[in-house]
């Protein structure tokens, strides 16, 4: 086994599909992420498996990578990358190996068949699997079954397991993980997103809320909200940020709730900005006056946490949120946001309604701010990683 080209304290992520402007959550995440590693003395890389080729270039203490040519090009054509993804991922897990001393592929839980085979890719060279586990497992894998015993046989395979949430802990640890487990939630750049300096006496006029226009559960939620909030207080604006899949996915979502909610009076004071880049979302954030998260309460919430809701906080500006999953353990109702703890429009609403008419709403979001920078900052995650891997990293790589 070749160590002699391994840099120490070296980390790489490996994300498949998007490239370094790609605006999904896994981007904002992994980019974060590696910033907190290079605080914690590391030298993290990302390298982007997509069908864009680019210059490698180094951006905050960070290096950022393309695959080669042909990989680029059968990236581009559907058929071609689903039979060859895995194979080029595999060969690139097995590449690195030999020089870096932890390796992160992004993706969640494909298989029990893939992830041992990006294990024995990862560790065959000497390196050390790290699974950052963002989501529930069936999200990624829909004929996921946690009850079969094979889920059992890989949760303990992975050297360090990053669970951004209490359930996916603790449902690795059920199924007989006993290795190292770095819970690990949300990561937010606060430095990017200013706090808000705008005046107490500001009112509340411009509601938003960024997501996938696709998630239409949540998306019911939001808009049968604000029509009962606008029967209240006829001036609200709710702007929501973000598209479908593609253009064409976008624009039959945005056909079918115009055809729902045309007929309201509320429709006509919501604006969809489409898909937009994270830079674009966050001078959307700059002028809001308020944020709004209503996610359902289903397995798949109580195992996530979504990045967007740090960055609402980070702003300083009230947040009304469902208190799914581990939102709780870091937020408290009327003191750093609003929590609405069912998934009805109706009591969405009313909680809405309460922030938008509370004195105390300014205070209120200024303690979530401090929330975003005690615990989902960059900086924070940096102090976690660095005591976590000063005690399990170090362990191994000096005796090996």
């Amino acid at each position: 086994m070749n160590r002699s080209k391994r840099c120490k304290k070296t980390v790489l992520f490996q994300v498949p599909y998007v490239d370094p402007s790609t605006p999904a959550a896994v981007n904002v995440w992994v980019k974060n992420i590696a910033k907190a590693f290079a605080i914690a003395n590391f030298k993290p890389t990302i390298q982007y498996l997509s069908k864009n080729r680019f210059s490698s270039f180094f951006l905050d203490g960070v290096q950022f990578f393309s695959m080669s040519f042909p990989f680029t090009s059968i990236m581009k054509t559907p058929k071609l990358r689903a039979v060859f993804l895995p194979v080029i991922q595999d060969y690139y897990l097995e590449k690195f190996g030999k020089y870096y001393s932890i390796i992160a592929p992004m993706g969640g839980v494909v298989s029990n068949e893939r992830e041992a085979r990006k294990n024995e890719a990862i560790q065959r060279n000497g390196a050390r699997h790290l699974l950052p586990i963002l989501e529930h497992p069936s999200v990624t894998n829909h004929k996921f079954n946690e009850t079969t015993s094979n889920f059992r046989q890989i949760a303990n395979g992975y050297d360090y397991l990053m669970p951004i949430t209490t359930y996916l802990r603790d449902l690795f640890i059920e199924h007989g993980r006993t290795k190292p487990s770095l819970l690990n939630p949300i990561i937010v750049d606060t430095k990017a997103i200013q706090v808000s300096a705008f005046p107490t006496s500001q009112p509340i006029k411009n509601l938003v809320y960024s997501g996938n226009l696709g998630h239409e559960e949540e998306m019911h939620i939001l808009l049968d909200m604000f029509v009962l909030v606008q029967k209240e207080l006829p001036d609200m604006k709710l702007h929501v940020l973000g598209g479908g899949s593609t253009p064409r996915v976008t624009k039959n979502i945005l056909q079918k709730y115009k055809e729902h909610y045309s007929k309201t009076k509320a429709f006509s004071n919501i604006t969809f900005h489409g898909q937009i880049s994270h830079s674009e979302v966050i001078q959307q954030y700059r002028m809001a006056d308020a944020f709004v998260l209503p996610r359902p309460f289903r397995e798949y919430s109580r195992a996530g946490f979504p990045t967007k809701l740090g960055e609402y906080l980070a702003t300083g500006k009230p947040v009304i949120t469902t208190g799914t999953g581990d939102i709780p353990i870091y937020l408290s109702d009327l003191q750093s946001a609003y929590l609405v703890m069912d998934s009805t429009a109706s009591s969405f609403a009313e909680k809405t309604v309460q922030a938008i008419t509370d004195s105390s709403a300014r205070e209120i979001g200024l303690m979530g701010a401090k929330v975003a920078q005690d615990h989902f900052s960059i900086e924070a995650s940096a102090k976690r990683i660095g005591s976590f891997l000063g005690e399990y990293y170090d362990e191994y790589f000096d005796n090996n």
